[in-house]
């Protein structure tokens, strides 16, 4: 146990969750995409006081640095049009968030609360229990909406081609955790950004690996975020997300 102001508190080292993801799964059902949006939000909830020095760190998945890290990455695509396209994604997201960024509450987030992080057990109907939340190793300190927008975005992987399938996550987080005007409209802009970040960090990786399956796999995965992100107007997605 540890004493917090005077109290004793019992603390519990769980080194194994049973159950598994759900990352091999194609489509998550409602109810998964509606527990992941709470799970950030109890998450963000939890973590909104948390406060330590390691939190003040530069991280490649903090999306203060996307715009830099994606210049600095771009010279891994080779095809021109797949660059230019990253180039203009990387743009747009940086122009709309800017105006924002003055308005975005900062505070310790997880900042990878995906579907290879959360640990699911199917009941007794067949139907997927949620289990915890591993993979502490991207805890930081940034913009809180960030959290949300990494959930949202590899929520796109399973949305076979249709980005409003991450609106139930947001109304589930939004209405545990309400999010600011700015936030909702910094929402979208972040997930572009991240898609950006996540391929040209996957073919960085393809390109020291070029012989290993796994980063190739992984590889058309975060292609896949990308096209689902940049599939529509950004004004489309950011009016979506009010409305939702």
């Amino acid at each position: 146990s540890v004493d917090v102001d005077g109290q004793a508190v019992h603390v519990r080292l769980l080194e194994f969750i049973d159950g598994q993801s759900l990352g091999h799964v194609g489509h998550l059902s409602h109810d998964i995409v509606v527990g992941l949006g709470e799970l950030c939000a109890r998450v963000d909830l939890a973590l909104a006081d948390f406060e330590h020095p390691g939190l003040e760190r530069i991280l490649q998945w903090d999306p203060r640095h996307a715009q830099a890290l994606i210049k600095h990455l771009l010279p891994v695509i080779k095809d021109a049009d797949a660059r230019a396209c990253v180039i203009e994604a990387g743009e747009q997201a940086h122009r709309r968030l800017l105006p924002l960024i003055p308005s975005l509450p900062i505070q310790a987030v997880h900042l990878d609360i995906t579907e290879h992080n959360v640990v699911w057990l199917r009941d007794s109907q067949r139907q997927w229990q949620m289990q915890g939340l591993i993979d502490f190793g991207d805890l930081v300190s940034t913009w809180r909406v960030a959290d949300l927008s990494v959930t949202c975005a590899a929520l796109l992987h399973h949305a076979e081609g249709d980005p409003l399938y991450i609106l139930p996550a947001i109304r589930a987080y939004h209405a545990l955790n309400p999010l600011k005007r700015e936030e909702l409209q910094a929402l979208w802009p972040l997930i572009v950004a991240r898609s950006a970040v996540l391929v040209l960090s996957s073919e960085q990786q393809a390109s020291v690996e070029p012989g290993n399956a796994y980063i190739q796999a992984n590889l058309a995965g975060e292609w896949n975020i990308f096209d689902v992100a940049t599939s529509v107007p950004m004004a489309l997605m950011e009016a979506a997300i009010l409305q939702a």
